[in-house]
């Protein structure tokens, strides 16, 4: 392995500056020290890279067919993040409650005096359907749950160091990392700011 299987052709082949010779290009393997770098390259190479060409044609494609249905709105759909693109396109039931979501979560490592489990039960329990998908999306990438939930858990569990962090997904595996902040009201602050600032995703 080395790191032109993850570098586009056109990153690999730039043409160097007037005056200069183009040099050849040096094969970069993959080392114990700079496997991470090759792994966050890889995926995102496999999930994007690859096909910029056909992903760029299509969002050209989607853009052309909602400026000719309103010219109007069409610059207006461009505000949505991803995570609202979700949302929409992709929940498929209309009947989300708090207590479906709360029956799939299990927390893992929290002090029996901890606020959090709480906290968040109390959080989601308030959530409007909107809300509620957001937290899907951050938590495991999907606005949705899936049909079948016996074998299917959101696992939340005491993330150990500072208590000034922010809450992290792990999508793949449906884990939520949170601190054990000190009070309520810190952790509704920290959690409500990852779910509605930040974007899912952008954390692999």
């Amino acid at each position: 392995l080395d790191f032109d299987d993850v570098v586009a052709p056109e990153e690999e082949e730039k043409e160097p500056p007037r005056g200069k010779k183009k040099t050849k290009k040096r094969r970069k393997p993959v080392t114990e020290a700079n496997k991470h770098q090759f792994c966050v390259l890889k995926v995102r190479w496999v999930l994007t890279g690859c096909r910029v060409e056909s992903l760029t044609a299509l969002r050209r494609g989607f853009e052309n067919a909602l400026n000719e249905l309103s010219p109007e709105a069409s610059p207006l759909l461009k505000l949505f993040s991803s995570t609202d693109w979700r949302v929409i396109l992709c929940s498929d039931d209309d009947d989300l409650t708090p207590d479906d979501v709360l029956a799939c979560l299990a927390f893992a490592r929290f002090q029996r005096t901890s606020v959090v489990p709480g906290a968040m039960k109390k959080a989601i329990a308030a959530f409007s359907t909107d809300s509620l998908r957001r937290f899907l999306v951050f938590a495991t990438g999907s606005p949705s749950l899936p049909q079948d939930r016996r074998d299917f858990t959101i696992q939340v569990r005491a993330l150990p160091g500072p208590t000034d962090a922010l809450p992290v997904s792990h999508t793949c595996f449906f884990h939520l990392d949170v601190p054990d902040y000190p009070d309520e009201a810190t952790f509704l602050r920290k959690f409500t700011f990852a779910l509605f600032e930040c974007n899912s995703f952008s954390i692999l």
